[in-house]
């Protein structure tokens, strides 16, 4: 289990130098090479990273389904899609079959593994529920910074680069 100091602060920085303190636990031999892949803010995520040379060695970039453009413009739709999603279940099945039936995956074998992490079970007086991990609410001040800026840090990036668009 991991810890932060504070679990509301999903800046871009934040979540770039995560990424950087993970890569250097990991692989902490300064001559590793990396490749960075990232799909949607992930893709921001390494974009980031790449641009700034937040890591020595930058092998490759790759970028799936985030274009600078289209991000911000799907922003306003976001708090729809937030309305739109139950605030708990009554068990982590409930929460894999609601996202296979609202279309927010499409696998279901890709549901069973990523679900889960995305929850958190919740003991109460009434029974167990399990939550979103994540507040998304919360994060909306940082959507924009998420994205604004990208298409210059993708293309400014000095390692070769791939993007992946569906």
């Amino acid at each position: 289990k991991t810890h932060t100091s504070n679990d509301e602060d999903l800046s871009l920085e934040t979540l770039s130098q995560d990424l950087v303190n993970i890569c250097n636990a990991l692989y902490p031999d300064p001559s590793t090479e990396f490749i960075l892949v990232g799909h949607s803010l992930g893709g921001a995520i390494v974009s980031n990273v790449a641009s700034k040379q937040m890591l020595k060695k930058i092998f490759g970039l790759i970028v799936i389904d985030v274009v600078e453009g289209t991000a911000l413009e799907s922003l306003v739709h976001m708090q729809n899609v937030l309305l739109s999603r139950p605030s708990s279940f009554k068990s982590e099945k409930e929460a894999i079959e609601w996202s296979i039936t609202s279309h927010t995956i499409r696998n279901v074998e890709s549901a069973k593994i990523s679900v889960p992490s995305q929850l958190a079970k919740i003991e109460g007086k009434t029974g167990t529920k399990y939550i979103w991990r994540t507040n998304l609410s919360a994060s909306e001040k940082y959507w924009e910074e998420w994205y604004q800026g990208l298409s210059e840090k993708f293309l400014s990036t000095k390692a070769p680069k791939l993007l992946f668009i569906a």
